[in-house]
């Protein structure tokens, strides 16, 4: 006989749960901002994450399309269900908010650059929005179980992206509803990732793992549809790497590490070698792109420029494209630009060093290296659950896209969220072996009976999962147990 889950069961049946709720226009939302903080509120939390999803996705076209109200109405729709969920479940956020610390530094760095920035207001709305966003982001992944999030940030993208595809479709055009091509083509990069943590985790309901199937056949024709090159090259070397990383996850720690250090020599070599006598222009070609890489290489010329003029701390957050400034007013004329909105180095590091300088550099380098050794620690030493898989796919997919993207410093972009979450899933990596403590010596729980379990320790329960996991709550005792036993079968 199952036994019974911890939480609550009030959820829908396409939630696993039995009673149904009452989503009319006379239900009393009291109680239901109430429950929020219960354990089993989770099909309320999950339609507030969609909702919020959407409106994050649709941030581009509301800017765009919008006037200015109705604009700050669908961002401020974005961050509202964070809020009440994060009040609600406070000892989760500040959970969160200890482990991602980090992650703020540069958002308040930028923040900071409104004391020697040329436009202090612009900056400062633009950082004051960049450390809301992250803020946002860490609540989600603090106070949501990652089951729920990666569900309902599925549910988001399907849903933006298919109607994306309708328009290009009617329209004979490639930005969709997200206003570039380079836009709609990360939108797609990252329904990928999240669409395979959801098809493979063994908890999602079919319905969602279903949905999840369904998009990873149906991203590479959208990423196709697209045409965007560095979203289609990058998203197949992304999945390559993850298989190869999937494939490691059967090894024992040691063999992993060797495995790694191996792959690492064998792509550092022949990357040295083309880069002291490499032809850039040959690649290029054959890939359809010209020499200038679509006039990218007259932006880093200026972004070059603008860095040996304010090489310390960077003209500030955002204030090198604004309306008047200098640089920015002749690379619009350059590129024949009229709405002069819209525009970026592409390249994350060049960007960054542009508005916050050679600090905010090395700050936002950090910040990178941290992420890389909890991927490196996940891949070496945990198990590779859905979440895990999903966080390292974000990372390289990032990586790989920094020097001709600025994916991650950006505001209310899908970009920054997904990289808050990768960090706090990372953090919270199972262990790959686990052994349980019984009241009679040490014994792996998948031997251990049903009848056993009641007597296991508390203590030494909590010594076998990840202390990040059990800090946000994600995790009770049953659960756990249930997960096991599933991985083991």
């Amino acid at each position: 006989m199952r036994a019974a889950r911890v939480v609550g069961d009030w959820r829908p049946a396409a939630f696993g749960g039995g009673r149904a709720v009452g989503w009319g226009p006379a239900m009393d939302f009291a109680p239901l901002l109430a429950d929020f903080g219960r354990p089993g509120a989770e099909a309320a939390i999950w339609f507030a994450a969609f909702f919020s999803f959407a409106m994050l996705l649709l941030v581009d076209w509301a800017l765009s399309t919008l006037v200015g109200p109705a604009s700050t109405a669908v961002v401020g729709l974005y961050v509202l269900p964070w809020t009440v969920i994060a009040a609600a479940r406070p000892r989760a956020l500040i959970a969160g908010l200890k482990e991602g610390w980090p992650l703020f530094l540069l958002p308040i760095f930028a923040l900071l650059s409104t004391a020697w920035s040329g436009y202090p207001s612009a900056t400062f709305k633009s950082a004051s929005e960049y450390l809301l966003t992250t803020f946002a982001a860490v609540a989600a992944a603090s106070c949501v179980r990652p089951k729920t999030l990666l569900s309902a940030l599925l549910a988001a993208l399907a849903l933006v992206v298919a109607l994306s595809a309708g328009v290009n479709i009617a329209r004979a055009t490639n930005v969709g509803l997200f206003g570039s091509k380079n836009n709609f083509g990360l939108a797609v990069a990252m329904t990928l990732p999240v669409a395979w943590a959801v098809a493979a985790d063994r908890r999602q309901p079919g319905v969602f793992r279903l949905l999840g199937a369904a998009a990873v056949i149906g991203a590479p024709p959208l990423l196709l549809q697209s045409d965007s090159t560095g979203a289609l090259i990058c998203s197949l070397a992304t999945a390559t790497a993850v298989c190869g990383a999937l494939a490691l996850s059967r090894l024992t720690p040691v063999a992993r590490m060797g495995t790694l250090a191996l792959l690492a020599c064998a792509i550092a070599m022949p990357v040295v070698a083309w880069l002291a006598g490499g032809d850039l222009d040959q690649v290029l070609n054959a890939v359809g792109k010209d020499t200038t890489l679509t006039g990218r290489t007259a932006l880093w010329s200026a972004a070059e420029a603008s860095i040996a003029a304010h090489p310390t701390l960077g003209v500030g957050y955002q204030a090198y494209w604004q309306i008047g400034s200098w640089g920015a007013e002749q690379l619009w004329q350059i590129s024949y630009v009229a709405n002069k909105t819209g525009y970026h180095f592409h390249d994350t590091y060049l960007e960054v060093a542009v508005d916050l300088g050679l600090v905010g550099l090395a700050i936002f380098l950090a910040t990178l290296a941290a992420m890389l050794v909890r991927v490196a620690r996940a891949l070496v030493f945990s198990r590779i659950a859905p979440e895990s898989m999903f966080a390292i796919y974000v990372v390289v997919l990032m990586l790989l896209r920094s020097p001709i993207e600025v994916d991650l410093f950006w505001q209310f972009q899908i970009a920054t969220i997904v990289f808050c979450m990768a960090w706090i899933y990372l953090a919270a990596a199972p262990a790959r072996i686990s052994s349980w403590s019984v009241s009679r010596g040490r014994r792996p729980l998948r031997r251990v009976a049903r009848r056993d379990f009641s007597r296991m320790d508390q203590s030494a329960w909590a010594r076998s999962q990840p202390r990040t996991a059990l800090r946000l709550g994600w995790l009770t005792q049953v659960e756990s147990r249930d997960e096991d036993e599933r991985g083991s079968r």
